[in-house]
């Protein structure tokens, strides 16, 4: 049976949820949005940027706010983001007292026309449940010369859950559709950014069962949110189907999770920075290709 893309698309009340049970613990899972939140900001080092106002999309508890503040000292920081309770954290932290938080949708932007001149979005756009309308709304807040840097899930991410799934629930998506790299390079050039630049990595963690797994999926905030997910509960045959299928993708006795990731940058106008989308691609180990158990 095959899905409707439709189905496998977020439902944010369902996002939101999510969220909201993860974070209490959300920090002590920081390690894979720690990682890639890294990898995403050291590629501002070779960009000369000058930004008055700085918007982190998706900020969390406002770790990545800390970090653009100390590269941007003359800036204006300010974090978004659907889940009040991480937003409640992020409000706490000493370091962000000359950083605004506010509770917001992606898709309708609490902010005037042009006035953002750096937008920053770590692992947050495969929650988009109308891309283009997202992609409108970030060029709409960015100033003449702004730019957009961003990471987010591509559609390799869990391919070994949602292949597990498949055998035994085919009715239903377990695993969100991401953004492939070349739609979501195709989809900034369509809402007017100029020469987007995309590339993408695999990380590959293991554990050592799969209620570790989904334990560690919950403490991510990464608990099913499609749209046309299955609304009871699975049920304990389906379920031993899911483990077995799993289990027999594992390697030396531990399941393996791929993690896709998409990194981009994209610059409104510039007729110097215009054309199609570059893109590349790599894969590469993650923590020694091991997931905390």
């Amino acid at each position: 049976m095959v899905l409707e893309v439709s189905a496998m698309l977020p439902e944010l009340a369902a996002v939101s949820r999510n969220f909201e049970r993860a974070a209490p613990q959300l920090s002590d899972h920081d390690y894979l949005y720690g990682e890639v939140r890294a990898r995403l900001l050291e590629r501002l080092d070779p960009i000369i940027l000058k930004p008055k106002i700085v918007l982190d999309l998706g900020c969390g508890t406002g770790t990545a706010l800390r970090l653009l503040r100390r590269r941007f000292p003359g800036a204006t920081t300010i974090g978004l983001d659907l889940v009040h309770p991480l937003l409640r954290q992020a409000a706490a932290r000493r370091w962000l007292q000359r950083s605004a938080v506010c509770q917001g949708d992606f898709h309708g932007l609490p902010f005037s026309s042009g006035g953002v001149d750096l937008i920053v979005a770590n692992l947050s756009l495969h929650w988009a449940v109308v891309l283009p309308t997202l992609l409108l709304e970030l060029r709409r807040v960015l100033s003449g010369d702004g730019m957009v840097l961003f990471s987010c899930f591509g559609p390799d991410t869990l391919q070994e859950l949602r292949q597990a799934w498949h055998g035994a629930d085919p009715g239903f998506p377990h695993v969100l559709a991401c953004p492939d790299m070349h739609d979501l390079g195709d989809a900034f050039v369509q809402a007017g950014f100029a020469g987007p630049v995309l590339d993408a990595e695999h990380f590959c963690l293991t554990y050592s069962s799969e209620r570790t797994l989904f334990a560690e999926l919950q403490g991510l905030g990464l608990s099913n949110a499609c749209q046309g997910r299955r609304r009871g509960l699975v049920g304990k045959q389906r379920w031993r189907m899911m483990v077995e299928g799993y289990g027999r993708q594992s390697d030396g006795g531990r399941l393996p999770a791929t993690f896709e990731v998409v990194y981009g940058h994209a610059w409104v106008g510039g007729s110097s920075r215009s054309g199609g989308a570059n893109r590349e691609r790599i894969s590469v180990p993650f923590l020694d290709q091991a997931g905390p158990d």
